[in-house]
């Protein structure tokens, strides 16, 4: 053999064993060793997972007292507007807030329609409902915020009844006259309005006069009074509305 083909050999072997320890090293994907995991620095800064941000705002709880009840309003902003002539504050709070009484035999109801009856010992004794579209933010600072809840707190549902006869129909009718603030508000203002509807004038505490009261809260709100006669039939709620709430027997 030539040496130059020794020479040749030699080299070819040395560039074989050269691939072989570097298969062995870093793994080809057919058995060999995979590559090592990494270390330090660089793996531990990979499998540590960002913490959450803080709440920059946290619920914040803010107590008004009404109709001799502590009601407690949390949420992450809330304000309290000055009380009007007629009783009503106007409560502002930044996004959906949550409610609590503080006063022992006080409770609260929420309904579907975001307005809270306020209860002492089971009876309505005031009554949050969403403001009117365009009612300025407690305090009067203007339009509310986006996300901001703006609400009626009140304590005074019944403005004025009256007793008469009315000629032609079935007998006496009753004029109800509701504060403005009730007129179109949520279904807690109907609860306050019932109860003290009753407690003033205890010939309304019956189905016919409730659905008679409810029917026209909800078809009539702009109507100058309610008139309602505790002698037309009782047809339930649904009857009650179809018949333009004064139901009759025919």
């Amino acid at each position: 053999m030539r040496a130059s083909h020794v020479v040749a050999l030699g080299v070819a072997a040395l560039v074989l064993a050269a691939i072989v320890a570097s298969r062995t090293e870093l793994g080809d994907g057919t058995g060999g060793s995979a590559a090592p995991a990494p270390t330090g620095t660089a793996a531990a800064t990979r499998s540590v997972a960002p913490e959450p941000p803080a709440d920059p705002t946290p619920p914040h709880r803010h107590s008004v007292v009404v109709a001799g009840v502590d009601l407690e309003i949390t949420a992450a902003e809330v304000t309290v507007g000055d009380q009007r002539a007629d009783g009503t504050r106007t409560i502002t709070t930044s996004g959906a807030p949550a409610y609590g009484t503080g006063t022992p035999g006080a409770e609260v109801t929420e309904h579907g329609d975001r307005s809270v009856t306020v209860l002492r010992d089971g009876t309505p004794v005031a009554a949050l409902t969403p403001a009117a579209r365009g009612e300025k933010t407690a305090g009067g600072t203007g339009s509310p915020s986006r996300g901001a809840t703006v609400l009626t707190l009140g304590d005074d549902a019944l403005d004025s009844t009256a007793w008469a006869q009315r000629e032609g129909e079935g007998g006496l009718s009753l004029a109800v006259v509701p504060a403005s603030w009730v007129r179109g508000g949520g279904e807690a203002t109907l609860d306050l309005l019932a109860a003290q509807l009753a407690a003033a004038e205890p010939e309304t505490d019956s189905d016919t006069m409730r659905d008679q009261l409810a029917c026209h809260h909800l078809g009539a709100p702009d109507k100058a009074s309610w008139n309602l006669e505790p002698w037309r039939p009782d047809v339930g709620m649904f009857g009650t509305i179809a018949a333009r709430c004064n139901p009759t027997d025919s």
